[in-house]
């Protein structure tokens, strides 16, 4: 009649994993001696027991409505498992269901045996007798006094001078120290003390996507949390500013209730440290004022005399956006991991997949004439690109589109502030054409540039000159249909041993060499005039089949190739770079027949039927 526990569970959360809704026994509750409402338990999974369990402060009503007696069976909604004194680990139940009284059960089910704190280790002593019921019954083994040393996470020492060095910092553990909102921002802002126990920060910002936690009482004074995701951003001069994104409570303020370590202020600027204490003195006043930061706390920001409103930092908390990008990589320039702005993003009506234009900014100059690669639809579908987002591009490509006109597609996009976070434009851009140089003085948001935007299915004639005066109304769906030319020739020009820089073909086939010692793929390519079947893939470039970036229909420059000779000749790939994803294509470029391996002589069969599609 009464459910089955979760057998295993508990050797499963003391190793780290996620177990959900665990239904455990307990077989034993106590107050721990010289603490404030502090209970200890004793569990078990049916197979192991644990006598290092305690119960969270916040379910002690269930301790004083005697609804955890011993041999209660319970279902775990929440719990955190915790590194303590050396390898030694606390369970603490969070949030339980109550599924059995134990007056109804009445008894130990199985026979579990201990389980080593450290995770996964077991005894053969019953968890309710011998070595476990002997140290669950010895409270002091636990002191008192030690409590808030075992049983929360230790805090990422170094963690807050790393992320204000640049650093990424993957699940730093800090404390929040205060939380309090920020007198005359536009939205509710809430500026944070935070603390990784050696060293705190006065200057952090809470997203305002996270503002519900400050409606919910998460992040009270002393809670302990784990930051999933933040920014910290330059600010005025040499200032910087801690936003978090992201952020899972690990323990509440009123579990911990009290600051850990000794941390002192450092400097917004990275790295320098006082020695004054992070809740109290000069930073604790600094961050106390809310609306200035004085003169003689200068120091905190790094030198600047005049008093700084703090609601200022909420115009100057963004990363600056790379000025002159769009123009530069209209130009044909490489600009690396270039900041920009998302000033809109629409569905592009009538394109065969979903496909959305985009209208960018550098802050100088807008261009609406830019796409978004289909393997990032889902960043619009999480709403990770909405107006006025901020984002860095870590790979796009511009492409020439009817006669000279440019449509810049955006692949591999970081967000570093949402949009809901920004809330305006960055700068007073103006419309760039997309030749590359020549700009308007229309604004990018309204005039011309927001006009042409905005009209999803053409750009009529009399606006052409946005996209490099062509007369005709240009259908925008066929805008990302031109994509880059392939270097026609280039198959038979590297046959006969010419040197072929940087060649763009095409991909219209891949497959593994059955029979191959290592992975060996040979490919069908093309360069729009002629296909060759006898190509192959260099090892060192397998990775590229195995993430998916080598599909038919690939679109790829060659940086360095060989080409073999028996009496057959080879070529063999050796680096590559791809240009556009053979999903973005969809389709084979031009009309290409089939090279034979001597050089030069072609058929006529067309490279993906008849001898060419049969020789692959």
């Amino acid at each position: 009649m009464f459910p089955q526990l979760t057998n295993g569970a508990i050797n499963r959360i003391l190793n780290g994993e996620e177990v959900a809704n665990a239904v455990i026994q307990i077989l034993g509750c106590r107050k721990i001696p010289g603490t404030p409402e502090r209970y200890r338990l004793l569990i078990s999974d049916g197979v192991t027991g644990c006598p290092f369990a305690m119960l969270g402060t916040q379910l002690n009503h269930m301790v004083s409505n005697e609804e955890l007696g011993k041999f209660t069976i319970v279902r775990v909604d929440k719990c955190v498992c915790n590194q303590v004194q050396t390898d030694r680990k606390v369970i603490i139940l969070l949030k339980i269901t109550l599924l059995f009284p134990g007056s109804e059960v009445n008894e130990k089910f199985r026979n579990p045996v201990n389980s080593s704190t450290s995770g996964g280790a077991t005894t053969n002593a019953p968890a309710v007798s011998g070595i476990v019921e002997t140290g669950y019954s010895k409270d002091n083994v636990v002191a008192a006094h030690d409590l808030s040393m075992i049983m929360f996470p230790q805090l990422t020492t170094g963690a807050i001078n790393r992320i204000l060095n640049g650093e990424d910092v993957a699940n730093a553990v800090i404390q929040i120290l205060g939380c309090r909102k920020i007198p005359g921002a536009g939205n509710d802002r809430y500026r944070l003390l935070i603390s990784d126990g050696v060293t705190d920060c006065p200057f952090a910002m809470l997203g305002t996507l996270l503002n519900h936690m400050v409606a919910n009482k998460e992040l009270e004074k002393f809670t302990i949390v784990r930051v999933d995701k933040c920014v910290c951003n330059q600010v005025q001069v040499d200032r910087k500013v801690i936003i978090l994104l992201n952020l899972t409570v690990l323990f509440p303020g009123t579990e911990v209730n009290e600051k850990f370590g000794r941390p002192v202020s450092s400097s917004t600027s990275a790295g320098t440290i006082t020695n004054a204490l992070a809740v109290n003195g000069g930073v604790n006043t600094c961050y106390a004022n809310q609306n200035a930061v004085y003169a003689h706390y200068s120091s905190m920001i790094n030198g600047y005399a005049p008093p700084v409103l703090f609601t200022q930092f909420l115009y100057t908390m963004f990363p600056e956006v790379a000025s002159g990008a769009i123009t530069r990589i209209l130009n044909g320039e490489e600009v690396a991991n270039a900041v920009i702005q998302i000033l809109g993003c629409k569905s592009i009506h009538g394109a065969g997949n979903d496909r959305y234009r985009l209208l960018i900014s550098d802050g100088v100059t807008g261009c609406p004439f830019a796409m978004l690669g289909t393997q990032l639809n889902h960043m619009v579908a999480n709403k990770e690109l909405e107006k006025f987002t901020i984002v860095r591009v870590e790979k796009y490509l511009c492409n020439q589109v009817q006669a000279d006109k440019k449509v810049i597609i955006l692949f591999n996009l970081t967000v570093l502030v949402p949009g809901n976070e920004v809330n305006k434009k960055l700068g007073n851009p103006v419309c760039s054409s997309t030749d590359a140089a020549a700009a308007t003085n229309a604004p990018a948001v309204n005039g011309v540039a927001e006009t042409d935007y905005s009209n999803n299915n053409a750009v009529a004639a009399h606006d052409s000159s946005k996209i490099n005066g062509s007369a005709l109304s240009v259908p925008f769906t066929q805008l990302y249909i031109t994509l880059p030319q392939l270097t026609t020739g280039a198959i038979n020009r590297i046959l006969n041993e010419e040197d072929v820089a940087n060649a763009v073909i095409q991909i219209l086939g891949l497959k593994r060499i059955p029979g191959a010692l290592n992975d060996r793929y040979r490919l069908l390519i093309s360069d729009g005039v002629i296909s060759y079947t006898y190509v192959m893939l260099g090892t060192q470039l397998s990775h590229m089949v195995e993430n998916k970036e080598l599909e038919k229909f690939t679109i790829l420059r060659v940086g360095k190739y060989v080409c073999s000779e028996d009496d057959r000749k080879v070529i063999i790939l050796m680096n590559l770079t791809v240009l556009v994803p053979g999903n973005e294509v969809n389709k084979m470029l031009g009309n290409p027949v089939y090279s034979s391996t001597s050089g030069g002589a072609t058929s006529n069969a067309p490279a993906v039927n008849g001898v060419a599609e049969a020789g692959y």
